[in-house]
């Protein structure tokens, strides 16, 4: 059985898309508990459903320019949209943190970027 291919992902922002995602880790929480009685566990609770997403660096496409971090100086909720298992998911979120890493000798400079939201919207 052959191994199955990973591609970035691409991310749209404002409904336009940006970019694609490199490194990236997205989660969706529903905040279940468990809820016990006498006979032990009899049902779960229904949660706040929360989302996240985290990438270290997105590849911009031509004639694109990203700004995330005037939103997060700014405290800008931001409506972020990614394709998953062919479907597509928008979730508005608030950018939790905006971080940059600069190494001199490989002339490199990456950024990554926290973000956390509500329950996301199925398309």
């Amino acid at each position: 059985m052959p191994e199955p291919v990973v591609r970035p992902y691409p991310i749209y922002y404002q409904s336009k898309k940006i970019g694609e995602a490199f490194e990236s880790d997205a989660g969706i929480n529903p905040n279940r508990q468990p809820v016990f009685g006498a006979e032990g566990m009899i049902a779960h609770t229904y949660g706040a459903v929360v989302s996240s997403l985290s990438f270290k660096y997105v590849i911009p496409v031509n004639g694109t320019s990203l700004d995330f971090l005037s939103d997060c100086i700014n405290q800008k909720n931001i409506d972020i949209g990614i394709p998953v298992g062919g479907q597509f998911v928008v979730v508005t979120m608030a950018i939790m943190s905006c971080n940059m890493t600069a190494n001199i000798e490989s002339g490199k400079c990456e950024g990554s970027l926290s973000l956390a939201g509500g329950k996301p919207t199925i398309t």
